[in-house]
């Protein structure tokens, strides 16, 4: 751990909805924070997936959140605009143990104490750690189309769906991008900015997490957002989680699987909210099993 505080960068830029800022982490370099809602708003705590960064996993649910909530998201080492080492990722391998180290000198740096935790993906990782590890500064856990383990893991699928490619070089991808919607584009622009080694890093450290063992250990209020079709995190294995940990179980239906939370409909924003503004208030409340809605 650093015994060195973090300190924040002044000035700030806008980024679509978002104002992004610089924070500076003691003995590494800067970590890229967004925010976006009231600053004194219930604050949430958000891991994104991979490929890409905070932008492209957050930002369209965001639209059914920023009205009410303070939102706060870092990008990993080597995604999107995060941190790269100077000496590169073979000096610094990717660590989901510093991803979380990152998004609590942050939150120390900003003066924020106890906030609702979001994972989506691979970003149900860290959100777990960060759960285990600082469990007297989470009021509430939401976890998003991801599990306990993983299986091997499958992003090349997933980045061909998201490009609307099969087997293109990033500089192919980027001449026709013209014809990709701009909700699109603006994922695969992050994807293409993330450095391919810190992204493969992340996707072995993904292999080798699991859960299974200390899950119970977590005992803060947990939800489980169920990505129904889902061809990256089977159904089943989002399933095993909320089982192990004993959360409120939301199924997100419809036709967007893995994609649910990314490019996000009217329905699953709302339900998303819901199960956030239990979290903020007196924690999950209602049925452990329900809330289906449509995607």
């Amino acid at each position: 751990m650093r015994n060195e505080a973090a300190r924040l960068n002044p000035g700030m830029r806008q980024v679509g909805h978002w104002q992004m800022s610089q924070c500076t982490l003691p003995g590494r370099e800067q970590v890229a924070v967004y925010e976006q809602g009231p600053p004194d708003g219930p604050p949430l705590l958000l891991f994104h997936g991979s490929p890409g960064g905070s932008l492209g996993s957050w930002s369209s649910i965001a639209r059914g959140l920023s009205d009410t909530f303070h939102l706060i998201a870092i990008d990993y080492p080597g995604h999107g605009a995060g941190p790269r080492p100077a000496q590169g990722f073979r000096g610094e391998p990717f660590s989901f143990d510093t991803v979380v180290e990152d998004a609590m000198a942050v939150l120390d740096a900003r003066g924020i104490g106890k906030v609702t935790v979001l994972g989506y993906s691979l970003g149900g990782a860290p959100a777990l750690l960060f759960a285990r590890h600082h469990q007297d500064r989470v009021q509430g856990l939401v976890l998003c189309s991801t599990a306990l383990r993983f299986p091997r893991i499958r992003s090349a699928a997933l980045l061909e769906r998201i490009a609307g490619t099969s087997g293109s070089t990033p500089r192919s991808v980027t001449r026709r991008s013209a014809g990709i919607p701009c909700r699109i584009r603006g994922r695969l622009g992050e994807v293409l900015r993330t450095n391919i080694r810190a992204a493969a890093q992340a996707e072995l450290a993904a292999e080798a997490f699991d859960a299974t063992s200390w899950i119970r250990e977590i005992r803060v209020p947990t939800a489980v957002v169920i990505s129904h079709n889902d061809s990256v995190v089977a159904t089943a294995s989002q399933e095993e989680l909320a089982a192990a940990s004993g959360a409120k179980r939301v199924l997100l239906g419809g036709r967007r699987g893995h994609l649910a939370i990314p490019f996000s409909s009217a329905a699953t924003r709302k339900a998303l909210r819901d199960v956030c503004l239990g979290m903020a208030g007196e924690g999950v409340s209602g049925p452990r099993h329900g809330g289906t809605v449509l995607s």
